[in-house]
């Protein structure tokens, strides 16, 4: 399975594919004047930018954005396996004349693949300048892929209550200092673990950023480090 074998984020347990945060229309409407009926607002995946990771972050830099709790980034790194942590630096690509619009529906959605069979969990969680303001936990099954003879796992879900308000602040924004000001202070942690055993799979620390360029690379990827 040399595709598979050829991971960016992920070891020989699993692999993210991409996660993606975006905002449709709901079916039957569009953007008046125009066909597109959705947006992206934030992509991590195996396209679009060159072979990562590119580097290592060490946990002490991250350390006051996620909470120090038990089960939190510091006290799972320290657990391992080493190889299921990253790190992913996402920025955002705000296109606010479209995103002003309010009957757009903001969702979020997660994809990955292993070359075994096996029920994950998939924990997500919004945090707030170092401390957990949301979390949702999702089960995912693996569905057979013909063309790799691998499985895939996907999870996709409308934001909710909290993250919606951060895309009100940003969409109230009028320069990318205030934007970034706004994302800065909030990261997320993605969690994935086999359910039964609770191994840790794949564990993902995002911090998000306004991105200056257009249709430039849209992240960045590390190892995440313990030292």
């Amino acid at each position: 399975m040399a595709q598979w074998k050829s991971m960016r984020v992920g070891n020989e347990d699993l692999r993210h594919i991409r996660f993606s945060a975006f905002a449709m229309y709901p079916p039957g409407l569009s953007r008046e004047g125009n066909q597109q009926r959705g947006y992206t607002l934030a992509y991590a995946g195996d396209t679009h930018c060159p072979a990562s990771p590119v580097g290592a972050e060490t946990i002490r830099g991250l350390c006051a954005r996620f909470p120090s709790v038990r089960g939190g980034l510091e006290h799972l790194l320290f657990e391992g396996p080493a190889e299921a942590f990253f790190f992913v630096r996402c920025w955002v690509d705000l296109d606010s004349g479209a995103l002003l619009d309010d009957r757009l529906v903001y969702l979020t959605n997660s994809v990955f693949d292993s070359a075994s069979s096996r029920t994950v969990v998939c924990a997500t969680r919004l945090c707030a300048r170092g401390q957990q303001v949301v979390e949702n936990v999702g089960l995912m099954c693996p569905q057979f892929d013909a063309r790799s003879g691998g499985y895939t796992y996907g999870l996709q879900s409308m934001m909710g209550e909290y993250a919606l308000s951060v895309v009100e602040v940003l969409k109230e924004s009028h320069d990318f200092t205030a934007a970034n000001t706004a994302l800065r202070s909030h990261t997320m942690l993605q969690v994935v673990s086999e359910m039964g055993t609770r191994k840790t799979l794949l564990c993902i620390a995002y911090i998000f950023e306004v991105t200056p360029v257009p249709n430039g690379c849209p992240h960045e990827i590390n190892r995440l480090v313990n030292c």
